[in-house]
């Protein structure tokens, strides 16, 4: 069967068109999720790379132990914490920095990995951010799979 290229770009429109659509709509809701602009680009933009994963969870604000994380992305048994870090907030200060690298080692004694995104990265691309959380995921739950012999290489 040959598809003819109008047909293939007016089908990658309509979906484009229509997701865009619904991304839009649900923006009031996913500002109320998020604590920063810098976190809710990088919200929609976890969602918009991720709109056929069932077993994927994007969590917004979640504590774990003492802290509140930006974004925990959970893929089965895989986890990994996603911080946001606008300038006002992070690595202004030695104090600031060593904050930071304290809570990052406090996620590691917890099973949890931490990747983070300065807020220039994410405005700068938002999509190419949320796109390396979720593909380092994804790596990370099929090489757990893999070592525990659930599925073949």
């Amino acid at each position: 069967m040959s598809l003819y290229p109008e047909t293939v770009e007016r089908a990658v429109v309509a979906a484009v068109d229509h997701y865009s659509r619904v991304l839009t709509a649900a923006l009031p809701t996913y500002d109320r999720q998020t604590e920063s602009p810098i976190e809710l680009a990088m919200f929609v933009s976890l969602i918009a790379l991720s709109p056929g994963e069932n077993d994927l969870q994007i969590m917004p604000q979640v504590q774990i132990g003492q802290y509140r994380v930006d974004f925990l992305l959970q893929l089965g048994a895989t986890a990994l914490v996603v911080e946001c870090d606008g300038h006002d907030y992070h690595e202004r200060t030695k104090q600031q920095a060593a904050a930071d690298r304290s809570r990052d080692r406090a996620m590691l004694e917890a099973g949890y990995h931490v990747m983070r995104f300065t807020g220039s990265e994410i405005w700068k691309d938002a999509l190419a951010c949320a796109r390396q959380a979720l593909n380092y995921l994804e790596d990370a739950h099929y090489r757990a799979a893999w070592s525990k012999g659930a599925i073949e290489p």
